[in-house]
């Protein structure tokens, strides 16, 4: 059995001890996860890749726009599980197709059917609903249980995210190389996204590059602005090797930081390394999220760090589990993270430490070849 058949069979058996017959998956990054068809950004819900899983005949439907049939019948990675593809030839004939499917399967008003209740929306399902001439009584939404399949890694996921955090972390080094006095932070962006695309990998999201006061704008796009000696550089880069996501920060400085800065630098740093010891099985997100805090604060920055400690890295760059304040995730084996405290005060400087991690008996960082300080000489 392959890879992805054994991931429907576990749902299949998730979806039938809830007593659910019939499951439509309308994202496609799920379609993805189950399947393998390597096209699941599509921005246009109604021309996205929709998966129907018939769960006791363990069959799978995917529908698919017309143009992406001949691409989907190849790329679709099941083995073992029964399976079909069929085109779509106009967005607005996906939800006739995926309404003449259901009743094909014996669909009944009172059949409980699963569904992605945090991606389709009202709307789709009241579409569904005039198509098929009743009133869906037992929908269940299912989004959480395959969110919490998607957050436990095997081992073929961690591969292509340590794969992709090898190709953030070699952008990161060719941009350093390149940080001089004057430089600016857009021709640094280009360097970092000229070296994701040589290596043949993608972007996960534009690369942020925020030098100086700018940096205390924690997702501050990249600017004309020039870089100057002393100041910090922070810079987020997202990698994506088929698939799966990397996400990497580090803050640059030309020449040696500032006695205050050095400090900060030091101060996140610490806090990082306290949240990536912290990382281990059967403990709450917030659990974690507590001990960087208690980091920065006993070293006068808590006030200062004003996001959470950090997220699941996968086929999203943000999935779960969320490793912040009021999170209820549980942190368990197979997940991979990332830990990425930071101080951010207004007018003057920003700083941010992110490494990707998988959970382990003890945390394994896969963006380690990477200094956590860095200051080059230029």
């Amino acid at each position: 059995m392959g890879l992805y058949d054994e991931r429907v069979k576990r749902l299949i058996s998730e979806l039938d001890k809830k007593g659910i017959e019939v499951t439509i998956i309308a994202n496609p990054l799920n379609t993805f996860y189950f399947t393998g068809f390597p096209k699941p950004f599509f921005p246009d819900k109604d021309r996205a890749t929709f998966l129907l899983l018939n769960v006791k005949k363990e069959k799978v439907i995917i529908f698919v726009p017309e143009l992406e049939l001949y691409e989907a019948e190849d790329e679709v990675r099941l083995k073992t599980i029964e399976h079909e593809v069929r085109g779509v030839k106009v967005k607005e004939d996906f939800i006739k197709a995926l309404t003449s499917t259901l009743k094909e399967m014996g669909l009944r008003p009172y059949m409980r059917i699963g569904v992605e209740g945090a991606y389709v929306g009202f709307s789709f399902v009241e579409r569904l609903e005039n198509n098929l001439g009743w009133k869906l009584a037992k929908l269940q939404d299912v989004s959480d249980l395959i969110n919490d399949m998607r957050a436990i890694k095997d081992e073929h996921e961690v591969r292509l995210i340590r794969r992709a955090c090898d190709v953030a972390i070699k952008a990161i080094n060719n941009a350093i190389e390149h940080v001089e006095d004057g430089i600016k932070e857009s021709e640094l962006a280009s360097i970092i996204v000229k070296s994701i695309v040589e290596e043949g990998a993608t972007l996960a999201f534009e690369p942020i590059v925020a030098s100086g006061s700018r940096a205390a704008y924690p997702h501050g796009a990249y600017s004309d602005k020039k870089v100057r000696r002393g100041e910090p550089i922070v810079m987020d880069v997202g990698a994506r090797v088929k698939g799966y996501c990397a996400d990497v920060t580090r803050t640059v400085v030309i020449g040696k930081p500032n006695g205050d800065l050095l400090k900060a630098m030091e101060s996140v740093r610490n806090a990082q390394e306290r949240g990536i010891e912290a990382l281990r099985g059967e403990r709450t997100a917030e659990e974690v999220d507590q001990e960087v805090r208690k980091v920065l604060e006993m070293e006068g920055y808590g006030m200062f760090f004003i996001h959470s400690t950090g997220h699941g890295v996968g086929i999203e760059v943000h999935e779960k589990p969320r490793i912040g304040v009021g999170s209820k995730d549980i942190i368990k084996r197979g997940m991979v993270v990332t830990i990425e405290p930071g101080i951010y005060i207004k007018g003057k400087y920003g700083i941010r430490i992110e490494d990707t991690v998988v959970v382990r008996e003890k945390a394994e960082v896969l963006s380690i070849e990477l200094e956590k300080i860095i200051m080059t000489k230029s």
